[in-house]
């Protein structure tokens, strides 16, 4: 049972590579009926910002309660449902 939602900021910088069938305003429009949908059920809905992926892994982190975390002196020392490649130092 999930009470947050984490949202990733939609990248307005990519180029088209042919991977989408929807044009940009279809993905904008998908994007917010995604979001909607979480919040009419219920869920809190987090938007995450645009930013490297240590700094997003740090973002999710400091705003929800991930099992298996450990944190010592404001370091996540292990979390084993995210590479530790990707946990902040600092």
């Amino acid at each position: 049972n999930y009470s947050k939602v984490f949202i990733l900021e939609r990248l307005n910088f990519y180029k088209s590579v042919g991977l989408w069938k929807e044009s940009t305003e279809e993905q904008k429009r998908i994007h917010k009926e995604i979001i909607k949908s979480y919040s009419d059920l219920g869920h809190s809905v987090i938007n995450v910002p645009f930013m490297s992926i240590e700094k997003r892994v740090k973002f999710v982190l400091k705003n929800s309660k991930v099992p298996g975390c450990v944190k010592s002196a404001g370091v996540f020392k292990k979390c084993p449902m995210i590479k530790s490649k990707h946990l902040p130092n600092t």
